[in-house]
């Protein structure tokens, strides 16, 4: 059956602005007033973000940078993580929009109880890679538009089934490839795409290793951590700090091994290969 919660989204705005109108009566205060770029909160985008480690931080701060958007939820199987991405918000509403004292965002250690939240309309997932596929399309299915950091999967199969799950839930989806967006690649492509260097018969790209077994010695697992949720999909291995470090401020070595990641050739290729193949 088709999910169609997310049809919600825009009539719950519509409710909250016609309400509005009917209790203010004549004692309405055009936009033009309030300043300019100012957004009412029933405008606003709420998000959620699933992984509040360094990525999920950083791109915390770009979206509250966006005044369409606001973030009210955080995920991470890390309790340290977790209040460290509420510290964080706090601040970066304080500084950038003169908020003091925000209390408007919450941190969950199961994913899924931010996504039964019917007030956010969109999830930012930061998770290590084995986690992408199902994070998203259960995102999908709970009627949640969804930005996904790159490489999107592990396998060719989950890929296929998000598609699917884009398609039956009629999603807006987007993923995380920032060369897309850089001045200098856009300018390769278009003088590639133009002709002007003719046909294009080869394409070397350089990106480094492919992800290997895993193969690091077991440690004791700290507190603060759910190592199964952690490991989720994916095999549970022993734990080891260099693929889940207890700091939020570095990127983990995960992606170096089969059971999480692609390595560097997915790393870093999703960048790489996705210029070359785009140009073409």
């Amino acid at each position: 059956m088709k999910n169609n919660k997310k049809q919600h989204i825009p009539s719950r705005r519509s409710f909250v602005k016609k309400a509005s109108v009917a209790a203010l009566g004549f004692h309405i205060v055009p936009r033009f007033v309030l300043g300019k770029g100012y957004v009412p909160p029933s405008d606003k985008i709420s998000l959620g973000i699933i992984g509040t480690g360094k990525q999920g931080n950083l791109l915390a701060k770009y979206f509250i940078e966006n005044t369409h958007t606001q973030i009210v939820a955080g995920s991470d199987v890390w309790n340290t993580k977790r209040a460290s991405f509420k510290s964080n918000v706090a601040d970066y509403y304080a500084k950038l929009r003169g908020v003091t004292n925000y209390k408007g965002v919450e941190s969950y250690l199961e994913y899924k109880e931010l996504l039964d939240r019917s007030d956010i309309d969109g999830v930012i997932i930061t998770t290590p890679d084995h986690w992408h596929g199902i994070q998203a399309i259960d995102a999908m299915n709970s009627g949640k538009d969804v930005f996904c950091e790159k490489p999107l999967t592990n396998t060719i199969q989950e890929g296929i089934d998000m598609v699917k799950a884009v398609k039956e839930n009629g999603t807006v989806f987007q993923t995380g490839s920032m060369q897309r967006s850089w001045e200098i690649f856009r300018k390769a492509k278009d003088v590639v795409s133009s002709g002007k260097l003719g046909d294009i018969m080869q394409v070397q790209v350089n990106v480094g290793d492919p992800a290997r077994n895993y193969d690091l010695p077991s440690q004791e697992i700290p507190d603060g951590v759910d190592w199964n949720r952690w490991c989720g999909p994916a095999p549970l291995t022993g734990y080891h700090d260099t693929i889940a470090p207890k700091i939020v401020d570095t990127y983990p070595d995960w992606r170096f091994f089969k059971e999480f990641g692609g390595g560097i050739l997915a790393d870093w290729g999703a960048h790489m290969f996705d210029i070359a193949q785009w140009a073409l």
